[in-house]
């Protein structure tokens, strides 16, 4: 009997400590939620109109300058991607023109080559 009574007062007392460390209890901000669902629009279509609506919301929201620093690294590499875009052109356009003079090289070339002969076929030639 005393065995039993001890084994139930030890069953209630250890299940009773499972309540005594509840888990934590984690607190978002709703600017913080929509920061993040921001950022994963972004992370989607790769337009930065979700984080600009984000600041347009919250702008004084601590996440709002983390915002302000994705648009702004986002446009810039948009712009570096045209800058990109036109050197990319501007290379295949001088590529081009020097294919353009390369065959204008070897036909002035040859055409030297003939005039050469033809100077050396004058020159035997008696008088």
């Amino acid at each position: 009997m005393k065995i039993s009574v001890f084994v139930i007062f030890a069953v209630l007392a250890l299940s009773g400590c499972a309540r005594l460390c509840p888990e934590p209890k984690v607190s978002v901000n709703p600017d913080q939620l929509a920061f993040e669902e921001a950022c994963a629009g972004f992370q989607q279509s790769n337009k930065v109109v979700t984080l600009e609506n984000f600041i347009a919301v919250y702008p004084d929201s601590p996440w709002a300058g983390r915002a302000r620093t994705l648009v702004l690294y986002a446009r810039e590499l948009e712009q570096r991607k045209e800058q990109l875009k036109q050197q990319q052109k501007t290379l295949a356009e001088q590529e081009a023109r020097l294919e353009i003079l390369s065959q204008e090289n070897r036909e002035l070339a040859e055409t030297i080559e003939r005039l050469k002969g033809s100077l050396i076929e004058l020159e035997k030639r008696p008088q």
